[in-house]
């Protein structure tokens, strides 16, 4: 499908099933991005699918591995030592770990 005739609206839907931050401004910005190419190049077509899979393969991804995470945090909350073992990792950390 072609970003400029998919359109903002359903891109931002994409994005926002990916959780991409500011999903709104990233597909307004591909489409007008979009709607500015004149020229089309050969094998464009073929590697827009290609990039398309690889981000719906990323995505997926991400899910598994935070369903590992989960599963891990879990195992972790079951163990005796859970308090120390926590308190030991946070210690490790730098301080720009994590979300800000």
């Amino acid at each position: 499908m072609a970003i400029r005739h998919v359109g903002v609206d359903r891109i931002t839907a994409l994005l926002r099933r990916g959780h991409v931050k500011d999903a709104v401004h990233v597909a307004e910005a591909m489409v007008a991005a979009a709607r500015q190419q004149t020229v089309n190049l050969p094998g464009q077509r073929a590697a827009a699918v290609v990039v398309g899979q690889m981000a719906t393969e990323i995505l997926a991804l991400e899910h598994r591995i935070a369903a590992v995470d989960d599963l891990i945090a879990e195992q972790l909350d079951q163990h005796p030592l859970a308090p120390i073992i926590e308190r030991l990792h946070r210690q490790d950390q730098p301080e720009s770990y994590g979300d800000s």
